[in-house]
């Protein structure tokens, strides 16, 4: 009996050391390709006083609300009633990096990807902003349509923040993959009934 257990560790020792998992192929799926697309808010046509909105994939937009205190930016969908904001927890006075990451499997949007910095709040007339320091800096994460339950706020501490953002997304989104995978599949066609004899 320690005979055998003593290969088998060998066995997943070796195993490991090239690199390499035991799993039989009929258990090996096929990963989805994942990719993204970045969208440049200052470019998107003003939508009102201090408002913008952008045309994204799929026929979500990207809204953006600029205040004299703050600044708000949301995703939405509006033929399916879809919003989701992408604020950052206990941040006073947010400024959003103009940039927006979609992130996609198949083609298909399924998350969102923005920087956030919070600033105190300031009143003093003349204040530059430009010269604040932010007090606390987020990436927050937010899966879109179908994918609600994605969603996380980094505090960012450092670089390669948007890295953990990007794999956090696709760890998600992996986990539900077999289920989409056959959603996405082609339904056989169903057999034609056979004909009754004469």
């Amino acid at each position: 009996m320690k005979l055998a257990y003593r290969s088998w560790v060998s066995l997943c020792m070796r195993a490991g050391a090239l690199g390499t998992l035991l799993v039989p192929s009929f258990a090996q799926a096929k990963a989805p390709r994942m990719s993204a697309q970045t969208i440049d808010v200052k470019t998107c046509p003003v939508a009102g006083e201090g408002s913008r909105r952008c045309k994204a994939l799929a026929d979500y937009e990207v809204v953006t609300t600029v205040s004299e205190m703050s600044e708000f930016r949301l995703v939405v969908r509006e033929k399916d009633g879809f919003q989701i904001f992408l604020e950052a927890p206990e941040c006073e006075e947010a400024h959003h990096d103009a940039n927006i990451e979609f992130r996609l499997f198949e083609g298909e949007p399924f998350a969102v990807i923005q920087r956030i910095e919070c600033f105190k709040p300031n009143t003093m007339q003349g204040d530059d902003k430009k010269a604040r320091k932010p007090i606390a800096s987020y990436i927050t994460v937010r899966g879109l349509m179908g994918f609600e339950k994605l969603t996380y706020d980094l505090k960012m501490k450092g670089a390669g923040g948007e890295q953990k953002a990007r794999q956090l997304a696709e760890s998600f989104l992996l986990k539900l993959w077999p289920e989409l995978e056959a959603a996405r599949a082609p339904k056989k066609p169903e057999a034609a009934a056979p004909e009754a004899a004469e």
